[in-house]
């Protein structure tokens, strides 16, 4: 994204230990987990940061998830599994950029699909990609090299992917897509910020319009002190009740201090096409991050606490637009 106006070692060294085994060439050694479903607005289970820190891990073993990377189409293959795994239905989305020097980047967003979407259609994304360059490093020499993108990027995908995992034994009366897009991070390098998400916004069927209650985009949710506040664009229009509500539940959840209601940064991210669109949608981002597009974006600024409160805000917030369907 671009502005335009931020566990014990025990444990860790554990999860460590299991990634260094772990061969996405060989995925059918994970375990498959077989939901039994019901049909519920959401699951007795409570979203675990702990957990959802556990796939920031995973996702950083892969190295940096670069467009062309071997670290990148570990990525997509590992969340094609798990999402098929927790009883998604996974649809790729593939899609060639081409580059000005006359080669071209293979792309795909990821979409899991899950529920009854006559009844309406929540969607909720983040982008899985991270950024080639580091552009805001100190160091001069190390500004061409990519991130690691524990925050931006890994954050977003690991609270989607919990959120999956709690609805894995669950079928939502409306339905609950969730949105893995390619190519966000790419802007000022290879081309335009927000690729994927405009790509899948331009190939949204009309009759879809109407049923889509709202569309939020997570995005750099790890910052220990996790402080996020109304992004100016998703604050207007339509999109201005429904992030309210968002931070609303927030509030009600007891997280008013990270839930800031008031409006702070203007982003270009994933929520701007959609909001283009003209569809209800919000931006949930902590933007005030010490470390974006710097090397120093690794996994030990990232706070499971943290992840737990957005995702316990994003689970709730299913449920209630869920149960108003």
């Amino acid at each position: 994204m671009k502005k335009i106006s931020k566990l014990a070692i025990a444990g860790i060294s554990i999860v460590l230990v299991v990634l260094l085994s772990f061969s996405i060439t060989n995925v059918n050694l994970i375990e498959r987990r077989i939901p039994i479903v019901t049909p519920e607005c959401n699951s007795s289970r409570v979203f675990s940061g702990e957990s959802a820190y556990e796939e920031v891990l995973i996702q950083v073993s892969f190295g940096p998830r670069n467009p062309g990377s071997k670290g990148h189409s570990d990525l997509q293959d590992y969340l094609k599994l798990m999402l098929s795994d927790y009883g998604f239905t996974v649809e790729v989305q593939p899609f060639v950029h081409k580059l000005s020097n006359g080669s071209s980047l293979t792309l795909q967003n990821i979409v899991a699909k899950k529920g009854n979407e006559s009844n309406g259609i929540l969607l909720l994304g983040a982008h899985y990609d991270t950024r080639p360059i580091s552009e805001n490093d100190e160091d001069p020499e190390k500004r061409n090299l990519p991130i690691s993108g524990a925050n931006d990027g890994a954050s977003g995908v690991a609270v989607l992917l919990e959120l999956a995992k709690l609805n894995s034994k669950v079928d939502p009366n409306i339905g609950l897509w969730l949105l893995f897009f390619d190519a966000e991070d790419i802007g000022g390098v290879y081309g335009p910020y927000s690729l994927g998400a405009s790509t899948y916004v331009s190939t949204l069927e009309d009759e879809l319009i109407p049923l889509i209650k709202g569309v939020i985009i997570v995005d750099m949710v790890g910052d220990s002190n996790l402080e996020i506040f109304y992004e100016r664009n998703s604050h207007n229009g339509l999109s201005r009740e429904f992030t309210e509500q968002i931070w609303a539940i927030g509030s009600n959840l007891g997280y008013s201090s990270s839930f800031k209601p008031e409006v702070r940064h203007n982003v270009i991210d994933d929520h701007i096409p959609f909001l283009q669109k003209g569809l209800p949608t919000t931006l949930i981002i902590d933007f005030d991050y010490d470390y974006w597009h710097t090397q120093q974006d690794t996994i030990d600024r990232v706070s499971p606490s943290s992840l737990q409160i957005v995702g316990r805000v994003l689970a709730k917030s299913i449920e209630v637009i869920c149960s108003s369907g």
